[in-house]
């Protein structure tokens, strides 16, 4: 029995001994557990922590695709418009550097700091605007970086850069310079300063069609009486004056006077768009003065016309004439676009001032105003014809007095620097030039966004 007992008490030992060995077991199994655990933890957590850094990275660089956009929303051109060549692109370029410049140098959105300089890369230019803050006082930022390629100067390369505690993530984007040509002869009648219509005046129009904006006259002039409708003068549309302007002050009516629209101020301030000279044939050698009767079939510079009574000036073919001088027309003595070459049209570019004597006209048999204009320089201050004279063109003459006198009718638009309108002269409004350009000027451009461009780098 002594045997027995002691024989338990021995077993029980070595089953102690047996749970102590397991116990520790599972103790460094769990503390494994335990430490794999807390480190899976802290590395969820930095995964987390990096990913939110990238996300807040990647929100930064889109902020500034979005700043840009509303950089180019609120740039105002300043140099002058013109043909949007590749020089003009980059003149753009090189003013909308300056523009973000004059907006932003040493401000607290840029942390104090300037826009770089316009640096040449040889096939192109590029400018930087450095470290933008999403907000004061947080870390994030972003820097955009501008480049324009000498192979395509139409296009802008924007790059930003956005910043988020150390992580960068960048995208970009592409805008295009786009050039807009519209037709300064929205007006039957424009004249930057005054415009008289005399008594027994109508201002009509045709071509126009279903849907289409109503003829209407204009000035840019806010001052008092500024558009005079004298007795029985009549507009068959509205009556706009400068941006700005009260209607009741800028437009006079006398008694019988009136017009059949609306009456109200320009949208916006707006000037007739400034126009060149064709190179080539401002570049070319002039041809002497053209004085007698004769037909022209090419283009040319001459120093003037002077058609002397009776005298008649065929323009036969396309053609466009470029007069540093003055054109004279005598009593009967007309410019004449013949119609029976249909590709027969007039583009005279003047220089100096045109006057015709009684019955002197410009006769356009096409019928078709814009296969004659008389685009007036800045040097051309006048423009007048006198006693049944007739006129069937689109007369660009931002600089010039425009004055008709005693039964001259106009069939086409005018564009002038003042306008007098006297006794017996009617104006026929052609709808059909508000489609027409002067040359190839563009009058204004825009920096269109191109959404399809857009990339993650």
């Amino acid at each position: 029995m002594l045997t027995r007992v002691k024989d338990l008490k021995g077993n029980k030992k070595r089953h102690n001994g047996f749970s102590s060995i397991i116990a520790i077991i599972y103790v460094g199994l769990f503390a494994a557990l335990s430490i794999a655990f807390t480190a899976m933890c802290s590395i969820n957590v930095q995964m987390a922590q990096n990913h939110h850094q990238m996300a807040a990275a990647q929100a930064s660089a889109e902020s500034g695709l979005q700043y840009s956009r509303w950089l180019t929303n609120t740039y105002t051109q300043t140099i002058s418009p013109g043909p949007l060549s590749a020089e003009t692109m980059v003149a753009i370029f090189s003013d909308y550097r300056d523009y973000t410049a004059a907006l932003l140098n040493g401000t607290e959105i840029i942390q104090g700091q300037n826009i770089g300089e316009l640096i040449d890369l040889g096939n192109g230019y590029q400018f930087t605007i450095p470290s933008l803050l999403l907000s004061s006082g947080q870390p994030d930022n972003y820097a955009l970086t501008y480049r324009q390629y000498s192979d395509s100067p139409e296009t802008i390369e924007v790059i930003s850069n956005g910043t988020s505690l150390g992580i960068t993530r960048s995208v970009r984007l592409e805008y295009t310079l786009v050039g807009q040509t519209s037709s300064p002869f929205e007006y039957a009648i424009y004249s930057k300063d005054t415009m008289s219509l005399s008594s027994g005046v109508t201002v009509t129009g045709y071509n126009f069609e279903a849907g289409d904006d109503p003829l209407r006259i204009g000035t840019s002039s806010t001052n008092a009486s500024s558009v005079a409708l004298n007795h029985s003068a009549t507009v068959d549309g509205d009556v706009i004056v400068g941006y700005g302007g009260d209607p009741d002050d800028v437009i006079y009516i006398a008694s019988g006077a009136s017009y059949t629209g609306s009456a109200h101020p320009m949208d916006s301030e707006w000037e007739p768009p400034v126009v060149e000279v064709p190179a080539y044939l401002s570049g070319s050698p002039s041809q002497g003065t053209i004085n007698n009767t004769g037909t022209i079939t090419t283009s040319g510079k001459y120093d003037s016309i002077c058609l002397g009574r009776r005298d008649v000036l065929t323009i036969d073919g396309h053609v466009e004439i470029y007069v540093t001088g003055n054109v004279n027309l005598g009593n009967t003595a007309s410019i004449r676009v013949e119609s029976a070459n249909p590709d027969s049209s007039l583009t005279l570019y003047l220089g100096g001032n045109l006057a015709g004597s009684n019955n002197a006209s410009l006769n356009n048999e096409t019928d078709d105003s814009r296969k004659m204009m008389i685009i007036g320089l800045e040097t051309c201050e006048s423009f007048s014809l006198a006693e049944s004279g007739a006129v069937t063109a689109a007369l660009y003459l931002p600089n010039a007095h425009v004055e008709f006198n005693h039964n001259v009718e106009l069939h086409g638009a005018v564009i002038s620097e003042s306008f007098t309108q006297n006794n017996g002269v009617n104006v026929y409004y052609d709808a059909n030039l508000r489609d027409s350009e002067i040359g190839v000027t563009t009058s204004s451009f825009s920096i269109v966004a191109n959404g399809n461009s857009y990339s993650e780098l």
